[in-house]
C-alpha cells in the first residue's frame, strides 16, 4: 500500500512538471518580448499620436533605449504644430519635445530635415544614451528665411532640446548651394569640454560651447567678431 501511494505521487509530480514549465517559460518570454521594428508610415504615425498627426522630415530607426528592441527618433506636425519623439515598434511613446528653439521653430516652418546621430558631448563618462541628434530646419522670420540644426539628447524616458545651431541656408528653394548642413559644423571635443563651429551667412563663424550647468550648447561667438579671433 505505501509504495502504491509513492508511485501515484511520483505520477503526479512527473505530470505537474511539463506544465510547470511552459507557465514560467510563458511568463519569461512576455517579460523579454521585442517589440517589432518600427515601420514609419502614416498609419504607423496615427497609431502612436493619434488622428491628424503626420510625419515632418525623415525619422531615424535605431537602438535609442537600453529596453530590448530599436526604436525611431521622429518628428510630426498637427494643426502647424512640430514635436520630435521616441516611439517603440509597439506605438509606445517613450519621449516627446516640441520642436522650437529660441528662434527656429518659434515662426513658419517651412522645411524639416533628416534626423542624424552625431557625437558631440565631451567625451568623459558618456554612454550610447548621452548622444546628439540633429535636425535640420528652416523657418520663416519676418518673411526671411532662417536656417539651422536643433540638437536633441535623448535619456531613457526623457527627449530635450540642448542646442540650437544656426547656419547659411542650405536648399536651393531658400537660396542655398545644396550643401549637406552636416558639413556646415567643426566639432572640437575632449575629455571636458565641446565646441561647435557653424558657418552662418557670408562666411560667418558662430561658436557654441558646452555648457555642464545647463545641460545645452550656448553661443559665445557669433558672426564677424567669431571670424576675426580665428
Amino acid at each position: 500500500m505505501h509504495g502504491t501511494l509513492v508511485g501515484i505521487l511520483l505520477l503526479a509530480v512527473v505530470a505537474g512538471c511539463p506544465g510547470s514549465d511552459k507557465r514560467a517559460g510563458a511568463g519569461s518570454s512576455a517579460a523579454t518580448e521585442v517589440p517589432p521594428t518600427p515601420r514609419i508610415d502614416p498609419a504607423f504615425v496615427r497609431a502612436a499620436f493619434g488622428p491628424g498627426y503626420q510625419l515632418a522630415g525623415e525619422a531615424l530607426v535605431e537602438d535609442l533605449d537600453p529596453r530590448l528592441g530599436v526604436e525611431a527618433l521622429l518628428a510630426t506636425t498637427r494643426a502647424g504644430r512640430y514635436q520630435v519623439a521616441v516611439v517603440r515598434g509597439n506605438r509606445q511613446v517613450l519621449a516627446r519635445a516640441p520642436l522650437a528653439g529660441k528662434v527656429l521653430g518659434q515662426a513658419d516652418i517651412t522645411f524639416v530635415g533628416k534626423l542624424a546621430g552625431k557625437d558631440l558631448l565631451p567625451t568623459g563618462n558618456l554612454s550610447q544614451s548621452a548622444r546628439v541628434f540633429l535636425l535640420p530646419i528652416e523657418t520663416l522670420v519676418y518673411h526671411r528665411s532662417v536656417c539651422g540644426l536643433l540638437a536633441f539628447r535623448y535619456r531613457p524616458d526623457a527627449l530635450s532640446l540642448v542646442g540650437e545651431f544656426s547656419c547659411k541656408c542650405w536648399r536651393p528653394e531658400a537660396g542655398g548651394d545644396g550643401v549637406d548642413p552636416l558639413r556646415l559644423m567643426k566639432v572640437t571635443r575632449d575629455e571636458d569640454a565641446a565646441k561647435v563651429e557653424m558657418v552662418e551667412e557670408q562666411g560667418e563663424t558662430a561658436v557654441y560651447r558646452w555648457d555642464p550647468s545647463l545641460a545645452a550648447f550656448v553661443m559665445t561667438h557669433g558672426g564677424k567678431a567669431s571670424a576675426k579671433q580665428r
